[in-house]
């Protein structure tokens, strides 16, 4: 939690990963910032902790609007300003705003209902405004910061509680409503315990988690578990020196690792070792070209034959699909080996498109455009999670490596979760924070003088030691200023501008 919320109390500036040698610093010296006239901190962190509980009340269930995004479009104008002063925080808005006005027109063009025309404009309105939201939080200090990130999570919880469906004897609660979310507090809590140097504690608790997702069948859950821990753990040796070569090897160890779980969890299930219904979906969906990868979701093979239809703007959610799309998309699932019967039918196409694929889904629906802002998220997590194993720090790389391996598996592999738009641009949120954190890091990074050598013709040798010299001062001074600007927090946003 204490790398997924990387902010001191009221300094407005981002704070490395407790544990480092940067916070350490942190932590010897500087005085925050007076805190803003008219209590302005404690303002902020109670609106901070209105939006986070807000997400356990939905106003529009199937878009993922909640309560908390009425209030964040209340204050829309004091978001989306503070968003705008980060750069890479313009650069994610405009792709979001692209994907919005896409969504627009193919409703207008495809004439869809107004019902329909809802559900595809919320999508990325509650992508901006979760991304807008969180980075105004997290501008605004350590405590606002904590507030946001625990009610977060606590309004979560209760949105699963509050489902009607939770109740529902033939819904499992934990693979569709409380699996995924206790992954996320689990990581965050052994990110907070990998901080304070406790790290079995941590690596039990994941280690326990993963094992309860094995035994309840939540296979999904377990793979993202799983590579969250390999990454942490591996990207957290040698913290001392900060390399590049980590990451390749990190990810040349990830694939041995994901090959190793495959094969393992392969044997565990056609073996009846784990319960009878993993071993008929294992015999069911290994026997498919391409193995369980396309086995397990065949119709995004198939949805590329959709796509193909109209590219560009999209098909939008109306329900029905044309018969020849049909057909071709069943001939599709036949050419890979999928054995089809009546309910295939039914369950793609009975209630208008189903992919159970967001990025396919919504190309379908939508048009190319809704992929850049689909992406950029995703890609800001990415490159955070690169730096992070690049400085072998083991919380960040814990908390964004599970945030890459859970949206990227909804991306890829799941339809469109009802609160995926805050997970997304909260995520999105934190990735710019710390990528500003490092940039800023490596261009106040101390300038070393090196002394010039003394004259040993004798000539001019007084000379030659003057400018040795004042180099010699000029890289104290610039030492000590580094330090002091360590010590403050190196992550102001303004240097985003």
């Amino acid at each position: 939690m204490h790398d997924l919320t990387t902010f001191r109390a009221g300094s407005g500036r981002v704070s490395p990963p407790l544990g480092s040698a940067t916070a350490e610093r942190e932590d010897q010296g500087c005085e925050p910032p007076p805190a803003r006239p008219g209590g302005g901190n404690a303002l902020v962190a109670t609106t901070a902790a209105v939006i986070g509980m807000g997400t356990a009340w939905s106003l529009y269930p199937r878009g993922g609007a909640t309560l908390g995004h009425v209030v964040l479009a209340v204050i829309s104008p004091v978001i989306l300003a503070a968003a705008w002063r980060w750069r890479t925080g313009r650069a994610c808005l405009v792709f979001v705003a692209l994907w919005l006005g896409a969504a627009g027109a193919t409703e207008v063009v495809t004439e869809d209902s107004m019902r329909d025309a809802a559900y595809a404009l919320s999508r990325p309105l509650t992508v901006g405004l979760s991304f807008c939201g969180a980075l105004w939080v997290f501008e605004h200090g350590w405590t606002a910061t904590r507030v946001y990130v625990v009610s977060l999570v606590t309004g979560l919880f209760a949105a699963v509680a509050l489902t009607p469906w939770s109740s529902n004897t033939e819904v499992d609660p934990w693979k569709y409503g409380y699996g995924a979310l206790v992954s996320v507090a689990v990581i965050l809590l052994s990110a907070a315990l990998f901080g304070r140097s406790r790290s079995v504690a941590a690596v039990l608790l994941i280690a326990a988690t993963c094992v309860v997702n094995l035994i309840l069948g939540f296979r999904s859950e377990f793979l993202v578990v799983s590579i969250t821990a390999a990454m942490g753990l591996l990207a957290a040796r040698h913290k001392e020196r900060k390399s590049w070569k980590r990451v390749v090897m990190v990810g040349a160890s990830l694939c041995g690792i994901a090959s190793a779980v495959y094969v393992g969890y392969g044997y565990l299930a056609a073996n009846g070792h784990l319960d009878a219904e993993q071993e008929m979906k294992w015999a069911r969906q290994s026997g498919v070209h391409g193995g369980l990868l396309v086995g397990g979701r065949p119709e995004i093979a198939a949805s590329i034959v959709i796509i193909q239809d109209s590219p560009i703007m999209g098909r939008g959610i109306a329900s029905g699909v044309d018969s020849d799309i049909r057909a071709a998309f069943l001939d599709r699932l036949r050419s890979v080996g999928v054995p089809l019967h009546e309910g295939h039918v039914s369950y793609y196409f009975g209630r208008g498109l189903y992919v159970h694929s967001v990025l396919f889904q919504l190309w379908a629906e939508t048009g190319i455009l809704v992929l850049p802002g689909l992406l950029t998220p995703l890609f800001l997590v990415l490159s955070a999670l690169a730096v992070a194993i690049r400085n072998g720090a083991g919380p960040p790389v814990l908390v964004f490596s599970l945030l890459f391996a859970r949206l990227g598996w909804d991306l890829m592999f799941s339809p469109w979760p009802r609160l995926h738009g805050i997970l997304l641009g909260t995520a999105a949120a934190a990735a710019v924070v710390y990528l500003s954190r490092h940039r800023h890091a490596m261009q106040h990074k101390p300038v070393e003088h090196q002394e010039e050598p003394h004259d040993a013709g004798g000539n001019g040798g007084t000379d030659a030691r003057q400018p040795a010299a004042h180099a010699g001062r000029v890289s104290a001074f610039t030492r000590r200023s580094v330090r002091s600007a360590a010590r403050c927090g190196p992550g102001d946003h303004r240097a985003e501008r």
